[in-house]
């Protein structure tokens, strides 16, 4: 029994993490199944009632339309959402491992969305950018999973996920601009940029079919750097402290 109860809470959970946007087009598909469905059920009995010459068979019709268009959606509905559930949570499994390979602290999910990610080459990469293109990897279909302090990026492949971008949040490598937002002509995207260990960037550029949530993914990402920024300087403060109580400690030892 509990473990029934566990499961339709991690279903819950995970639905919950899927975009609205992204709900919203499922439930399009859904109603277009059944739009279909009763377009055809007035076609075939249009034509029945066209060649027997009986109108009212046709008129008639329309009052099942209601109810044809509910079962149709109804069943439709039941296939799309499931298996969207099911990629979120194997998208979250992998999103998991790859987290605790970058030294995440916080395996919690905070937002999961679908996206496409295009790393932006300098000059100096030229060879690099042609390579990308040739093997078709300059704009890879990724799985967007944000952890409190991890940014993680990965690409589906036969084999199962590849990972694409890893990035804590805690420091100042990371750095995300929203671009497109304030103008509806421009693409909208985020720019991802991370600094190197010898003082250069790579730049990345990631957009979505879900611009809002992309938004959002934005807008969390700046809001946990800086709580983890601060808790870097809480950390700092309470070391500094514990270190000059002991050395106020052995001074006293010494003094007596």
């Amino acid at each position: 029994m509990a473990s029934v109860v566990q499961t339709d809470s991690s279903f819950l959970d995970i639905w919950r993490k899927i975009p609205p946007e992204e709900k919203l087009l499922l439930m399009a598909k859904a109603q277009s199944k059944g739009l279909s469905a009763s377009s055809i059920l007035l076609g075939a009995v249009g034509s029945i009632s066209l060649g027997l010459r009986v109108p009212w068979l046709f008129w008639s019709t329309f009052i099942a339309v209601p109810f044809v268009f509910q079962l149709a959606s109804a069943k439709a509905w039941r296939s799309l959402k499931p298996r969207t559930m099911l990629e979120y949570l194997a998208a979250r499994s992998a999103a998991r491992r790859y987290a605790y390979s970058a030294n995440s602290k916080d395996l919690t999910v905070s937002l999961m969305m679908k996206g496409t990610l295009h790393q932006d080459f300098t000059a100096e990469e030229e060879e690099e950018e042609i390579e990308a293109k040739i093997e078709h990897r300059d704009n890879v279909d990724v799985w967007i999973s944000l952890f409190p302090d991890t940014l993680v990026l990965m690409s589906e492949r036969s084999g199962g996920a590849k990972l694409e971008f890893a990035q804590q949040l805690f420091g100042d490598r990371l750095a995300v601009t929203a671009e497109g937002f304030d103008d509806s002509s421009q693409e909208r995207r985020l720019l991802l940029s991370v600094e190197t260990r010898r003082g250069g960037k790579h730049r990345w550029y990631l957009t979505s079919p879900f611009p809002a949530a992309l938004l959002v993914l934005e807008r969390r990402i700046r809001a946990f750097t800086a709580e983890q920024k601060a808790l870097a300087e809480k950390d700092s403060l309470a070391y500094s402290d514990l270190l000059a109580q002991k050395l106020g400690g052995v001074d006293d030892d010494d003094g007596i």
